[in-house]
């Protein structure tokens, strides 16, 4: 339907502070990104199938065994992208010069919001598929992940639209 199919759970300690129950109720094969924003990450099952990424240092990511780390873009600055060998990384973009930033930190995996109206505080206004795919044409070497009111109804949108994959808090 778009892209490989990929499907991204956001979460943070306030919406969902139990990382145990994101994994339970996620697709099997889908990323877990836990915006802890450097808070402890809580301990979840080794046994899980799920990937999680946390927002943590790239040592902290290490240690607690995680694949990756999400990194807020106005914090990429701070990061030390050449300790993060071996992690998947992410980070979020609202618009152009954000993605530029991304791309100058060699992040390669962007989480673009927001597509379609949302329920989310944080979303600002939507960018609508068209726009999202002129993004996409303007930055050819960016895997993009959409996020922002994608539901069953706005997934039909974002076919053929050339994507990594979804991501949202809930999918309703």
């Amino acid at each position: 339907m778009f892209g490989n199919g990929q499907v991204f759970v956001l979460s943070d300690p306030e919406r969902s502070p139990n990382l145990n129950e994101i994994i339970a109720n996620s697709p099997n094969d889908a990323f877990i990104i836990y915006r802890n924003y450097g808070a402890e990450i809580p301990k979840f099952k080794k046994a899980s199938t799920k990937k999680i990424l946390a927002s943590v240092s790239p040592k902290l990511a290490y240690k607690s065994g995680i694949i990756g780390i999400h990194i807020p873009n106005k914090s990429l600055k701070y990061y030390h992208l050449s300790k993060t060998k071996g992690l998947m990384k992410t980070t979020s973009a609202h618009n152009s010069r954000e993605i530029i930033r991304a791309v100058n930190c060699g992040i390669e995996n962007v989480i673009i919001s927001a597509i379609f109206p949302s329920k989310s505080k944080s979303a600002g206004n939507p960018k609508g598929n068209i726009k999202l795919a002129q993004l996409i044409r303007a930055f050819p070497k960016q895997n993009f992940i959409a996020l922002g009111g994608i539901n069953l109804k706005s997934l039909k949108r974002l076919k053929g639209i050339k994507l990594k994959g979804i991501a949202g808090v809930s999918f309703n």
